[in-house]
């Protein structure tokens, strides 16, 4: 497979019976979709949901971030059946449409509308199907009204009838839209689309419908009642979709790529996603390759700014569902290499200043406008976007930046949401109680995975170039991360592969700057890797299993064949043990600090005090009484409320990790054959200076350290004497080929 362009324009498909299948969906994934629509015109509400969730599977499968569009059917007039083979519609020729059930012919058309006489007038212009056949009404009588074709055509099936939208009396939305909508925010979907909208109320409607969940929506414009209400219906939406091929009936077809660019241009000025769809590829359902005119309007589509470029029938029932996908990923690449979004970006600016709103608008807008200068100025590599709602990253995305955009958030729905945002590359994030903690962690995670992932191929997969990140990474104290997310170091300068590294092994409860300082301290002369054992180290401990086996596995493959010095704070002094005692061609000494051990009796007077807790059928209860004798009462008691809840939700991982440490002991103090030092803290806890005295007398060409006024957060708050009094005698033993 072809690897798709990294375009910035995102790409919506429409899911059908020629791409539900799991293969052809996982081709379309990596092939480049961002959002898959759902179009529930067509089957039931059971099948839609039923591709929902094949869809989150693909997405797990492919590891892409995917949003799901449930598009809702709308009012919807159509006529009566024709007969088998439909029929020809003749220009000049004249015809009857009439208010009633039943089958059609050309020469009568049943309407399903019953209104039909009261609200068409002579002069009138109704539209059959997709906008090719057109109608004009000569005359209304008590029963039909009489009309000649203006444009004729195959008419077959039960073809849509538009009529004056203006004079309209189907209400939007229906009730079955409002039931389709509340079912599909249920079933987990990320945007609804609200079809014939006309007025914001509309979008404020289903809202209140789908309640209690908070399900986006994206607001079609394809009437004229909706281009004039453009600017209130915007600020309603959460996102909008130029449909053209309804807009397109309702005005004169010269008009519609004015109005496109209308619409676009207000969408991105207000920071409000903009969908650009209908006939994009239209020829591509059936033949290999684009028209000219098609490869010309996806262009002006991105020249206009749009946000998102839409596929219809060409992915639902087309030949070749990726290869669409791929192709326009193509065009969109190729005309973004030549939009001119820095001048973009001035007016923009310009136009801000004029109109500043007034609220937190005001001031994101404000402090996004002068990230993007400072971006540009500086040359950056990436700006990153910490965002709830995601509202920083669709304001940041306005200005259209070179830099990666990068948007990091603990919610899932947003992570996902962002898939339809101009260039955001969305991360997902734990939640942070500490502004230190969340942009550092920012910086480390935009660090590790800056692009999506490619489709497979040659370079497929790939981690960016060490170049590309160079200076980035300096910015960033040169500190690196690695995770369970993938198991290379992309991040090494050229020609670092083949030196050894220092592994920092977080400890259960650091926070992601848990040990910051110390990498600081360590980076001006060896090549630092921060490891934080399968995302344990967050604010919010891991939800996982507690497997040993596997953290050791994951730290084997950030070693990648290299040679180690691992030092191991807390919990993680076990991982580094045990990746010696099992891996000692790769661990050439190891250093811990107030490292629990598996004999120790963690519960004061009690010896299965971490088994007992595991046990409770009220862990936080259990764990707050823990985490009191941990911590002590008075400094509990003086924690905030939403500290000690923190610390709840920790101790209970605590206690599994310690229970899990002492049912299934990793390490062997007769098996460590690599030269280790120990220490412990005075100011630390009684248990830690018996642990790390028992270990540094069992374990052998072990060492016993002191860190005189040092406690358990030594890594962190004394940095200097961790690194004096314990990791550079573990050097000195070891030899220094790990300095740079």
């Amino acid at each position: 497979m072809t690897p798709r362009a990294d375009t910035r324009t995102k790409i919506v498909a429409t899911l059908g019976p020629a791409s539900e299948s799991p293969e052809v969906l996982d081709d379309l994934l990596l092939a480049g979709v961002d959002v898959v629509r759902l179009n529930l015109s067509h089957g039931t509400l059971q099948s839609h949901i039923e591709r929902l969730q094949a869809v989150r599977a693909a997405a797990e499968r492919t590891g892409q971030v995917v949003a799901v569009l449930a598009d809702l059917p709308g009012p919807k007039v159509r006529s009566g059946q024709f007969a088998d083979g439909g029929g020809v519609l003749v220009g000049g020729a004249r015809l009857v449409l009439t208010p009633a059930e039943g089958p059609s012919t050309i020469e009568r058309i049943t309407v399903d509308y019953p209104t039909l006489l009261v609200d068409l007038q002579p002069g009138d212009r109704v539209v059959l199907g997709d906008g090719a056949i057109s109608l004009r009404a000569e005359a209304v009588d008590e029963r039909e009204v009489h009309c000649v074709v203006l444009t004729g055509g195959m008419v077959q099936g039960r073809p849509g009838v538009h009529l004056p939208s203006e004079r309209l009396r189907l209400t939007t939305p229906t009730a079955d839209d409002l039931v389709l909508g509340k079912a599909m925010a249920e079933a987990g979907a990320d945007f609804l689309a609200v079809s014939f909208v006309r007025a914001a109320h509309d979008l404020r409607v289903v809202r209140e419908a789908i309640l209690p969940y908070t399900t986006r929506l994206v607001a079609k414009i394809e009437t004229m009642p909706a281009v004039v209400a453009l600017e209130a219906i915007a600020a309603e939406a959460d996102a909008v979709m130029v449909a053209r091929g309804d807009l397109g009936i309702e005005c004169p077809l010269e008009d519609v790529p004015h109005l496109q660019k209308r619409i676009i241009r207000h969408c991105v000025e207000v920071g409000v996603p903009v969908i650009t769809a209908t006939q994009m590829m239209e020829s591509m359902i059936t033949a290999p390759s684009p028209t000219r005119a098609e490869v010309s309007d996806i262009a002006n589509a991105v020249f206009d700014g749009t946000d998102a470029l839409m596929l219809s029938a060409e992915t639902a029932v087309g030949s070749d569902p990726a290869g669409v996908v791929r192709t326009m990923s193509r065009i969109a690449g190729r005309a973004e290499a030549e939009a001119s979004y820095s001048q973009w970006a001035s007016r923009l600016g310009r136009t801000q200043r004029e109109q500043w709103p007034e609220g937190p608008a005001r001031i994101t807008m404000a402090i996004t406008h002068a990230a993007g200068m400072a971006a540009a100025d500086s040359g950056a590599q990436a700006i990153l976007c910490c965002t709830t709602t995601g509202r920083t990253a669709r304001a940041m995305a306005r200005f259209r930046p070179s830099p990666t955009l990068i948007s990091l958030s603990p919610d899932p729905a947003t992570v996902r949401a962002m898939a339809l945002s101009w260039g955001v590359r969305s991360l997902a994030v734990s939640t942070y109680h500490s502004t230190d903690d969340l942009v550092w962690f920012a910086v480390e995670r935009g660090a590790e995975r800056p692009h999506r992932a490619r489709a497979n191929g040659a370079g497929a997969g790939r981690r960016p170039r060490p170049a590309e990140w160079c200076q980035y990474r300096r910015a960033a104290h040169r500190a690196r991360l690695v995770t369970h997310t993938g198991p290379a170091i992309w991040a090494e300068e050229a020609g670092d592969a083949a030196h050894p590294l220092v592994v920092l092994v977080h400890g259960a409860m650091d926070r992601s700057a848990g040990m910051l300082r110390l990498s600081r301290r360590l980076d001006h002369e060896y090549r630092v890797v921060r490891y934080d054992r399968r995302g344990y180290g967050r604010s919010t401990p891991h939800g996982g299993p507690f497997d040993m086996a596997a953290q050791v596995a994951d730290l084997v493959q950030v070693l990648a064949g290299r040679r180690a010095v691992i030092v191991g704070h807390s919990y993680g002094g076990n991982v580094a043990l045990a990746a010696a005692q099992l891996h000692p061609h790769l661990v050439a000494g190891v250093a811990i600090y107030e490292t629990p051990l598996s004999w120790e009796p963690w519960w004061p007077g009690t010896t299965a005090g971490a088994s007992a807790i595991k046990a409770a059928g009220r862990p936080h209860e259990a764990a707050e009484a823990f985490m009191r004798r941990l911590l002590g009462d008075a400094r509990w008691d003086g924690l905030p409320e939403r500290t000690r809840a923190s610390r709840r939700a920790e101790g209970v991982a605590l206690v599994d990790e310690l229970a899990d440490l002492r049912e299934h002991r990793p390490w062997h103090a007769d098996r460590i054959h690599v030269p280790v030092v120990v220490g412990y803290g005075t100011t630390g806890a009684t248990h830690h200076r018996q642990g790390m005295t028992l270990a540094a007398e069992t374990i052998r060409n072990a060492q016993l350290v002191v860190l005189d006024g040092c406690g358990h957060g030594a890594p962190n708050t004394n940095a200097e004497a961790f690194r004096r009094h314990l990791i550079d005698p573990l050097f000195a033993t070891v030899g220094a080929p790990w300095r740079r």
